[in-house]
């Protein structure tokens, strides 16, 4: 077993290429921009964002200390944090400011977030958290604006600290088995009905209520997978350790031989994307998948990429191969 301070020490100064973080950046810039625009395409501002003194949802408190310093809560203070939070989440995809323009969209997150207290999701610190790890790391040092302005080209080699990959991927370890120690009953226990009770919750749903009453078997099995998915969500963190080999030789051999992620991004695929479809959960799904593409290295992305393309170019030779005609006079 290495000593905990030197395998401390090795966590937070490994280098890597920047990749993961900058898709992870692109996708939460995305998703981000498509909520801030849905905020005026569906008209939720108004009723939602206008404190109660003039006739709205929104509380009148100050929860957060830029609400104070921008004149306290009002619908217009909402829609100026809105309209602020789509540029920068579009200069955030786009990879321009780097930490800057993250630090920026995070407090205005915050602040957009602290207006209706009452109002969200669990999703919103997940939001400001995956927002906090692109303070942390150098999220455009590849793969963006910021790339091209350094150096003229969209992608660069330009090693980055790894720890704010390493806490993105301990934040999903957190959030799924927290979330499974938490669900002790209202039907996660037998006969399992979460999922179906979920479903059938008028808010949420999509297509109105009854319609899965002839697949209440596969909303059982569905629930009883996503408990013991979720409880065990540990297990992987335990793995990533053991990959890292800062759990030992051994264990680190075990681990590269059997590749945990498989199995639980599978299942969190077929978990998420399900409720996607059924259930208008707001950004949740989206924002919980982008914290996915950390799960893999730098190196792993650009051999999946690798092997892609290879695979593509020995197709098209094969076919080129399979359909060419002799050139006249041969």
């Amino acid at each position: 077993m290495n000593n905990p301070w030197t395998a401390w020490v090795k966590a937070t100064t490994a280098t890597e290429v920047g990749t993961s973080l900058a898709m992870f950046r692109i996708l939460m810039g995305t998703f981000l921009l498509i909520d801030m625009l849905g905020m005026f395409t569906h008209d939720v501002l108004d009723p939602l964002y206008r404190p109660y003194s003039d006739g709205g949802l929104a509380r009148d408190n100050v929860y957060y200390f830029t609400v104070g310093y921008l004149g306290g809560p009002s619908l217009e203070l909402a829609e100026s944090v809105v309209i602020t939070g789509a540029i920068l989440s579009a200069a955030l995809m786009v990879g321009f400011g780097g930490r800057i323009t993250a630090f920026l969209l995070l407090q205005t997150m915050l602040t957009f977030y602290s207006l209706p207290i009452d109002i969200g999701g669990g999703y919103d610190r997940l939001i400001t958290n995956g927002l906090f790890l692109l303070v942390l790391g150098s999220n455009s040092a590849t793969m963006s604006v910021d790339c091209w302005l350094r150096s003229r080209t969209w992608t660069s080699d330009k090693p980055i600290f790894g720890f704010a990959r390493y806490l993105g991927i301990y934040q999903l370890v957190v959030m799924y088995t927290s979330t499974g120690f938490a669900k002790q009953g209202g039907g996660w226990v037998y006969p399992y009905d979460a999922v179906y009770l979920a479903f059938n919750r008028m808010p949420y749903s999509r297509f109105g209520i009854g319609w899965d009453g002839e697949i209440q078997i596969l909303t059982r099995i569905g629930t009883f997978v996503a408990w013991w998915w979720e409880f065990s969500f540990f297990v992987l963190g335990l793995w990533f350790l053991a990959r890292a080999a800062w759990m030992g030789s051994r264990l680190e051999g075990l681990a590269k031989r059997w590749d945990l992620r498989i199995p639980y991004i599978g299942i969190g695929l077929v978990m998420h994307l399900t409720l996607w479809v059924a259930m208008d959960l707001g950004t949740f799904t989206v924002i919980s998948l982008s914290f996915y593409v950390l799960l893999y290295s730098p190196a792993e992305w650009h051999q999946f990429w690798q092997d892609a393309v290879g695979s593509r170019h020995d197709k098209h030779v094969r076919s080129a191969g399979t359909g060419s005609r002799p050139l006249p006079g041969r």
